[in-house]
């Protein structure tokens, strides 16, 4: 569908949904798009996104206390988290839309203000990737031990690889992009919650072994992604890999990813020990002005940072403009408005819960809270709406100070 971001807030948004796209080649399941309109994807993420906050209430029973709301039931509160996201991310997204820089970074000049928003069911096109990945394997390797399947992203699950294969294992490396309170790119750590990348790579190793892996007779190792960008991700994890010596006892078959945006150039860059490693595709946008875009990142997640000697997440509005804009593909005049809008956002989704449940929210209940605390220096008891109505206070201010 097509949305004109300026109605885009006011309006109903359409679910794109493809559950379980046919395999109809590994490049991908085709979709067609307007070729002088920006395609952004996105992955439903409500549950992912909330779940942090749908546990602290279940647990603490906070909603079961007011008989005039909800008696608090595990499903009432999902519902619950549901709606208010829902409204949140229509906002966040059509700030998002209004804010790119159509023109440098899309070379679109005259449609600015317009887009296609592609909304997919996260669990479903995980499940369809990890169907074409095992396909893949029963073609070119049908003599090897069962596959490792190792999944690089948290929305990509075992309770997903379960429901759809039935010869395999499966693992995780939890791994992020390391960045600086000042919003610079410095490395890769494990992901926050996560033992150390060298303790995952061992556990790794030792499922390789379990299933019988050796140099002559490898394991067929599958990474799982979310989204292929750029080769230097997937290329640093092969040497981490190596080091920990899983090479010894597996070999990378493919990487399945749910979408890529890598061009060809990108693509040829992806070697795994001297050589070309398949990708594989779940939704191909090949050809086409698309961007995937992660709206939690603005107020539920964030970017992975080490504060006080400790890793943890930071949403985008605790970054310097500039590196918003670098980072989100925003043009830098329309960036500040950005930044108000999801600190207005933000707000709204703390006001509503406050109001359908009476509990006000702290940085504590969120994913990203206790490293804000840290940075801010404050309570992790504290109101998250102070703190957003004092982040919007310091936007206003002579003098702009976010970390």
């Amino acid at each position: 569908m097509t949305v004109d971001s300026s109605s885009l807030k006011a309006s109903v948004v359409q679910r794109f949904h493809h559950n379980r796209p046919a395999i109809t080649s590994f490049d991908g399941f085709k979709i067609e798009t307007p070729e002088n309109l920006l395609t952004l994807v996105v992955r439903t993420d409500t549950n992912f996104a909330t779940r942090t906050l749908q546990n602290a209430f279940v647990q603490s029973g906070r909603l079961a206390t007011r008989r005039s709301l909800l008696p608090g039931s595990p499903l009432q509160i999902q519902n619950l988290f549901e709606r208010v996201y829902k409204t949140w991310g229509t906002e966040v997204v059509s700030a998002v839309s209004d804010a790119l820089d159509y023109e440098s970074r899309y070379d679109l000049s005259q449609t600015r203000g317009q887009t296609n928003i592609h909304f997919h069911s996260a669990d479903s096109l995980a499940g369809s990737v990890i169907q074409k990945a095992g396909v893949f394997l029963e073609q070119t390797c049908p003599e090897a031990p069962a596959a490792l399947f190792i999944s690089l992203d948290d929305m990509i699950h075992d309770r997903v690889f379960h429901s759809v294969v039935k010869k395999g294992n499966f693992a995780e490396i939890g791994f992020s992009r390391l960045f600086s309170l000042a919003g610079e790119e410095v490395d890769h750590v494990a992901r926050p919650g996560h033992p150390t990348l060298p303790t995952q790579l061992d556990k790794v190793r030792k499922a390789l072994i379990r299933a019988g892996g050796s140099e002559e007779n490898p394991v067929p190792i599958v990474l799982l992604e979310d989204n292929v960008r750029r080769a230097k991700t997937l290329l640093w994890i092969f040497d981490k890999m190596k080091e920990r010596g899983l090479f010894q006892h597996g070999r990378v078959a493919c990487v399945a990813t749910c979408f890529s945006v890598a061009t060809k150039e990108e693509k040829e860059k992806i070697l795994c020990q001297g050589q070309k490693v398949p990708l594989l595709v779940g939704v191909d946008y090949a050809g086409s002005l698309v961007d995937v875009i992660t709206p939690r990142d603005h107020f539920f997640d964030g970017f992975v940072v080490q504060c006080r000697g400790k890793y943890g997440r930071l949403p985008s509005f605790m970054f310097p403009t500039s590196k918003v804009a670098e980072q989100f593909k925003l043009e830098g005049r329309k960036t500040a408005q950005f930044m108000d809008r999801v600190i207005d956002a933000n707000i709204n989704f703390c006001r509503s819960i406050k109001s359908e449940t009476g509990h006000t929210l702290t940085l504590s209940d969120f994913v990203p809270g206790p490293t804000m605390a840290y940075a801010l220096n404050v309570s992790p008891h504290v109101p998250m709406v102070e703190i957003l109505k004092r982040k919007a206070r310091e936007r206003k201010g002579p003098s702009l100070r976010l970390v």
